[in-house]
């Protein structure tokens, strides 16, 4: 097969964060499609929030850390399952959010509930006010997915956390069917000891996914950069199979790779096809489905 007839695919890469406004809508969406139908069988439920008196804590940071590391949501359900001789494993999933001042509250679905007195889930949280209503599937399952990005609604130390230590959405165990085994591809590369959310949502526009065939390989150079290199080599753009994709005709993918800096033969010259790690990450398709707008640009000029 020459060169003309190979296809890669470029699109720009995403932190996948619930903290950034250009990730966090598609997820928001994504997540109330997928609680409806989780929850169209369900026949009783409650919609719980747990707030927290800010008494006893000098800022909201140091909360928020305790929660996380005390686990105070998870804990709460294990006692209150405990005292009802329940169990709520599968049965539950958290939304976290932020009230005025940055300190975290709670949403809830609690499922095959239809009533728990206040006083007993006030007792059992024993850390400020728990509102209670029961469960409408539309309207809460649409309130716990909205999404918490926009106008200011998470405070910015929140950042500096560590990317992948932020949990917006905890489900329990077997709340969601199972998935389907995937077949065995090798391990992500690790990364490194700390990187912060907020460097995840700075570097995004620095990063384009490269997909050939059934593998991915992050690049470390912005979309605009690798349209550039494709012009340069020879390449042609095309519109890709699904439209957050531009699809990439004409050039020889580690050629490409080598001209974005990102693979070398042993003297400089292209290495030989297979030696490159595109297997080495697994990436799902990207969540929006909309290019930028100054993509749109570039392939509306291309097909004149």
């Amino acid at each position: 097969m020459d060169a003309e007839q190979k296809l890669m695919g470029l699109r720009q890469g995403h932190c996948r964060s619930w903290l950034d406004p250009r990730y966090a809508s598609a997820a928001g969406a994504k997540l109330a499609e997928r609680l409806q139908d989780r929850l169209k069988t369900e026949k009783g439920g409650l919609f719980l929030t747990l707030t927290y008196d800010r008494a006893p804590w000098p800022d909201a940071r140091e909360l928020y850390r305790k929660a996380s590391e005390e686990r105070h949501v998870r804990r709460f359900l294990a006692d209150l399952g405990s005292y009802l001789r329940t169990n709520f494993s599968g049965r539950w999933i958290c939304k976290m959010e932020f009230q005025q001042g940055g300190f975290v509250h709670w949403h809830i679905i609690l499922l095959g509930v239809k009533r728990i007195p206040h006083e007993v889930l006030t007792e059992f949280w024993g850390r400020g006010h728990v509102w209670v209503e029961m469960l409408k599937k539309k309207k809460h399952s649409r309130y716990l997915a909205k999404y918490i990005a926009k106008d200011g609604g998470y405070p910015l130390w929140l950042l500096g956390e560590r990317r992948g230590g932020v949990h917006v959405v905890r489900a329990s165990p077997g709340f969601w069917p199972p998935k389907k085994k995937r077949p065995w591809s090798e391990p992500r590369p690790r990364m490194p000891f700390y990187i912060s959310v907020g460097q995840s949502i700075d570097h995004v526009d620095d990063t384009t996914i490269l997909k050939d065939g059934k593998y991915y390989k992050k690049i470390n150079l912005c979309l605009a950069i690798c349209i550039h290199l494709v012009g340069q080599m020879g390449g042609k753009l095309l519109q890709g199979e699904e439209k957050s994709w531009l699809g990439v005709s004409g050039i020889d993918r580690d050629e490409f790779l080598v001209c974005a800096g990102v693979l070398t033969g042993g003297d400089g010259s292209p290495a030989k096809r297979g030696a490159s790690p595109l297997h080495l990450i697994r990436l799902q398709d990207p969540p929006n489905p909309r290019c930028p707008r100054w993509l749109d640009w570039v392939l509306t000029e291309e097909f004149r």
